[in-house]
């Protein structure tokens, strides 16, 4: 039973994420759209908004190997 819950809850949270990334994406898109008269540049946009947490999170993920000793290339 605990194991249909967690995977419950896992697929609402995913869900609610992917709609939020939809929609955020949806509304840089037509600002730019807007204001710009391009809509690719909302993606870029919002690319450029997410980069910063990208990088630090794949550099935690790279400072936890190296406390652990994990070889990395």
């Amino acid at each position: 039973m605990n194991l249909l819950v967690l995977l419950l809850w896992l697929a609402l949270a995913y869900s609610l994420l992917y709609l939020l990334r939809f929609l955020l994406l949806s509304r840089f898109s037509g600002l730019t759209l807007l204001t710009f008269n391009q809509s690719h540049l909302g993606v870029t946009l919002f690319n450029l908004l997410l980069f910063p947490g990208v990088i630090i999170h794949e550099l935690s993920h790279f400072l936890m190997a190296a406390m652990l000793g994990v070889p990395t290339g």
